[in-house]
């Protein structure tokens, strides 16, 4: 557990359960490409984390 304390910011914990309900949704859309999914994920939690902690080095990594 010391890892979560250490490396995961709290506050950005919720951006793990949106990305998964948005990737679910994602993968059920029938013209949706599998291989265009994880690009699509990984642009939207790095602006959610953007949007929920702000610009700041801890945000980025």
């Amino acid at each position: 557990m010391e890892f979560l304390y250490d490396y995961i910011i709290e506050q950005a914990l919720i951006v793990v359960p949106v990305l998964l309900v948005i990737g679910q949704a994602l993968k059920n859309t029938p013209k949706m490409q599998n291989w265009l999914i994880p690009y699509i994920l990984l642009l939207l939690g790095f602006l959610f984390t953007i949007g929920i902690m702000g610009i700041n080095m801890h945000a980025i990594v």
